[in-house]
């Protein structure tokens, strides 16, 4: 599985990370092709980057690895040794002489702070998924790798030589057809490149023209589909090899076809689709001999069965590329509307074009960050809200990243009024115990002491809910209530307008820095 350029840079700083978070974040990040971006991404992870630019290209002044500008995008270059620097670039190592190299670095660099106490968010919780979807995998491939196994054991004493060498040729048609689906999904394929460029040859023209398909089926989809077919047909019928001699010869056609159209319209050899048209002419020339010894023996019922399971492996290989593209696809499509999105004078638009109501600290105290902030959030929420417990969550990582650019204001409202005393309590362990404290019990409180709050009420028990300053915060907060109109919970302010509904508060940050 080829790696981003972060991932990669994860791996040499010896970080702890997941595949699948990183593959996300670096894949939806609105500005993953330039340098402010790679930063944001390393902050993500608690990475200090600093980006510097190098006019006379002295490495003595970088640290490796590091990330580098070049003219056609990013590499991590991990050393520079003897004239020679290695770098990392498209999945794959280089090495390239300095003089050559500093033809293409721009001198803009991206340094990283070796001092970084690096983590990723929730690493133990994505460690644990990506585990779980691996399991899945695993265990699919098992289950098909023992059915064969049982269909093995249970006719293993009829297989003759015949029979075989059929599955032997299945099993070299399903390697190259498998890199052919691989290029097919992702325009690349690690091996399946190697082997084209071996031969100076381009596969990616052949296998995306408009003849690589046939009723929607892509010829690789069918190709593996049949191998597949060959296969498990041959396990479990082993004289099923007369039949498939005769399908075998019928496959020449399409052969003969294949070879024409790369030779004569196409004008490009794919090399892996010759591959496998070299293995269905090794099964026709093995099936005439075999036709010829025993002359043609074919059972319309198992030749039936196998069109029918064919027919199951093409529509479910396809239906599973299908899903793998769209996801491809929506991955993409999110880049460019987050990208979108970051853009300022967008969301400046789509914000004061929402309702409007005037703000301040007379309305609540209650406030994390910089109150000088320009931008400044403000938050409704309910103690006993659950879509609130996300929004404090967003906020909480919020601050983090961005607390001397924003400032977040809470106003609380309630269920009932039995439930008043949760807002008491947490507008108390603001006033009493500070800013900082109270962000933590608020996040331990919403995270799942929510649940049990009048057992959590209980321990604080230097905390005065009923003090005077903490009824006057509370009749603030419902007189802003009353007067705004305002009674769902969260609802979200950013200097006094409406958060437009396409934002969450995560969203923020690309805006703020």
């Amino acid at each position: 599985m080829t790696k981003n350029i972060i991932e990669f840079l994860l791996e040499q700083l010896e970080v702890e990370y997941t595949h699948f978070y990183i593959s996300k974040l670096y894949n939806e990040h609105p500005h993953k092709y330039d340098m402010y971006g790679l930063r944001d991404i390393l902050g993500s992870y608690g990475i200090n980057a600093v980006g510097v630019n190098i006019e006379d290209k002295d490495y003595a002044k970088l640290s490796f690895p590091c990330i580098l500008h070049i003219s056609n995008g990013f590499v991590v270059a991990t050393k520079m040794d003897n004239g020679i620097v290695d770098y990392y670039w498209n999945g794959r190592m280089v090495s390239m002489s300095l003089e050559k190299f500093n033809t293409m670095w721009t001198g803009n660099a991206l340094v990283v702070d070796g001092d970084s106490k690096a983590y990723e968010p929730s690493y133990r919780n994505n460690l644990h998924e990506e585990k779980l979807k691996e399991l899945k995998r695993f265990t699919a491939v098992v289950a098909v790798l023992f059915i064969l196994l049982i269909g093995f054991i249970n006719n293993y004493s009829n297989f003759d030589l015949a029979t075989l060498i059929f599955g032997g040729y299945s099993l070299l048609g399903i390697i190259p057809c498998v890199f052919l689906v691989e290029k097919q999904i992702n325009k690349r394929s690690k091996i399946g490149d190697k082997v084209c460029s071996l031969f100076q040859q381009d596969c990616n023209k052949v296998i995306s023209s408009e003849k690589s398909k046939i009723l929607g089926f892509s010829w690789s989809e069918v190709g593996l589909s049949f191998f597949g077919a060959d296969l498990f047909s041959l396990i479990f019928i082993p004289n099923f090899v007369n039949e498939l001699s005769v399908i075998a010869l019928l496959g020449l056609f399409y052969t003969i076809w294949s070879i024409y159209y790369q030779w004569k319209v196409a004008k490009q050899w794919c090399v892996l689709c010759l591959f496998v048209q070299a293995v269905i002419m090794l099964m026709a020339c093995s099936g005439l001999l075999l036709i010829l010894n025993n002359g043609i023996q074919f059972d319309f019922l198992y030749a039936m069965g196998f069109g029918s399971l064919w027919f199951l492996f093409i529509v479910s290989i396809n239906i599973l590329n299908k899903y793998k593209e769209i996801v491809k696809d929506d991955i993409e499509e999110r880049q460019r509307y987050n990208a979108l999105k970051s853009n300022e004078k967008v969301f400046q638009a789509l914000l004061t074009s929402n309702k409007y109501h005037e703000t301040s600290f007379v309305d609540s105290t209650i406030v994390f960050g910089n109150k000088n902030a320009q931008t400044q959030i403000t938050v409704l929420t309910n103690p006993h809200c659950n879509p609130c417990a996300h929004t404090h969550k967003q906020i909480h990582n919020l601050l983090d990243k961005n607390r001397s650019k924003v400032c977040v204001q809470y106003i609380f409202s309630s269920f009932n009024d039995d439930l008043k005393d949760s807002s008491r309590f947490l507008i108390a362990v603001w006033q009493q115990l500070g800013e900082q404290s109270a962000l933590g019990v608020y996040s331990r409180w919403y995270e799942e002491e929510k649940y049990n709050y009048r057992d959590f009420i209980r321990k604080w028990k230097d905390i005065d809910i009923h003090s005077s300053s903490v009824e006057n915060e509370m009749i603030m907060h419902e007189k802003w209530k009353r007067r705004t109109g305002y009674e769902a919970t969260p609802t979200i302010l950013i200097n006094g307008y409406e958060l437009p509904i396409e934002y969450d508060i995560k969203d923020l940050s690309m805006i703020l820095d």
